[in-house]
């Protein structure tokens, strides 16, 4: 009895212990799940691609659009990488905001997708921004298809005066680029002081065309900008005389200014040359010397006027290099209808000429081109008397272009 008793005592005891522990134990926890990291929807494309950027819309009621951007730092071993392993395609380019060279990999619809492909570039090859968007007014299928051959309106083609014209002109480096890809008359030219190209080559420019209004100019702006960064339209330049009536105002023969524009034309070196004239000629001047001629650089032009108390200014247009007016000379601004703002050097004595003199030596006008021009008061060959400073503001003043 007294063993059934303690077997009975310890089954009990081992019950009671069991139900204790059951309530004493703590009650275990699931584990946590790990949060799903988002993933990038450029994971699934397969690269390297011919071009990594969005299309734009075919849907005309999807417009405007904004094409943003995607751009990583610059050097030549990250571009030849971007273009091997993801985006053939991708170039450099200059940020005139940031003033250096990045490479523009692509551009998106959306800030959204362009921020998924930022992320990429960041993770795979350690830099990656978003750039400004340019904004897309209309589907393709409304829009000029490129390349062209002629971008803007022909100047030769004015049909009544007064006319504006509007440069649109790039500071990027590659004009073959520009030609095969964009406008295939493009041009290197000299922009006006006013505008500094940020490649530090002088003022070095890329003309893309010539607008009769500042809505087309912007049109090509608009069209483009998403291909080319630092797209600018210059000041308007005024053309207020046809050829023939020009001609006249600088005291020119029919046949000389026929001649100026022949050879602006057709000369061995095959430059399109732009030519300036006067078109206020104080009165009694009349032309004593006039030549065109193939110089060093390319095509020259020189006007002498002079009147019967000897006293004589030049026109000098030139393609090649030559030196300007001596510093020290007192300025005297003008604006010119087709240099825009220039200063007019004066000198009561010019040691080169030995004589009183007033001097303007500057690089292409409004319409932005690579000649030279320059307006003299005398001339080595002949000692004159300087024009009055204050014909010599007008003379400069009424410029035009003979050929725009």
């Amino acid at each position: 009895m007294k063993i059934q008793t303690v077997i009975t005592g310890l089954i009990l005891g081992f019950l009671l212990g069991c139900g204790e522990s059951k309530q004493d134990a703590p009650i275990s926890q699931p584990t946590p799940t790990p949060p799903v990291q988002p993933t990038n929807i450029f994971d699934s494309v397969s690269f390297p691609q011919d071009a990594c950027g969005d299309n734009l819309p075919e849907d005309p009621q999807a417009y405007p659009v904004d094409f943003y951007p995607v751009y990583i730092d610059y050097s030549e071993s990250n571009l030849q990488a971007v273009k091997s392993k993801f985006c053939r395609d991708a170039l450099k380019k200059y940020r005139e905001a940031k003033g250096k060279d990045y490479i523009q990999v692509a551009s998106f619809v959306g800030e959204e997708r362009a921020n998924q492909f930022k992320k990429l570039m960041q993770q795979e090859l350690g830099s990656g921004e978003i750039g400004e968007a340019t904004v897309i007014e209309a589907p393709l299928s409304n829009r000029e298809v490129f390349p062209k051959e002629y971008c803007g309106d022909n100047p030769q083609d004015i049909k009544s005066y007064p006319t504006y014209i509007y440069p649109v002109f790039t500071w990027a480096e590659d004009i073959d680029n520009i030609k095969l890809q964009l406008c295939q008359n493009a041009q290197i030219g000299q922009a006006p002081s006013e505008y500094r190209n940020p490649y530090g080559r002088n003022r070095e420019a890329v003309v893309l065309g010539y607008f009769f209004s500042q809505k087309a100019a912007l049109l090509l702006k608009d069209e483009i900008g998403n291909r080319l960064d630092n797209i600018q339209i210059g000041n308007p330049y005024k053309i207020t005389s046809n050829p023939s009536e020009l001609g006249r105002l600088a005291k020119l023969t029919d046949s000389q200014t026929q001649d100026l524009l022949s050879f602006a034309k057709n000369n061995r070196y095959q430059k399109t040359f732009k030519i300036i004239l006067p078109a206020y000629i104080p009165d009694g001047y009349k032309v004593a010397k006039f030549n065109v001629y193939e110089g060093l650089g390319g095509p020259v032009y020189h006007i002498e006027y002079q009147n019967s108390n000897n006293s004589c200014f030049s026109i000098h247009g030139s393609s090649g290099g030559w030196g300007g007016a001596p510093e020290d000379y007192e300025r005297v601004e003008v604006l010119s209808s087709a240099l825009g703002k220039v200063v007019l050097g004066k000198t009561d004595f010019d040691r080169y000429y030995n004589m009183a003199q007033i001097n303007l030596v500057i690089e292409a006008g409004l319409l932005i081109n690579p000649q030279r021009y320059s307006f003299s008061t005398s001339w080595k060959a002949n000692s004159c008397t300087p024009v009055q400073v204050q014909e010599a503001v007008k003379i400069v003043e009424s410029f035009q272009y003979l050929n725009p």
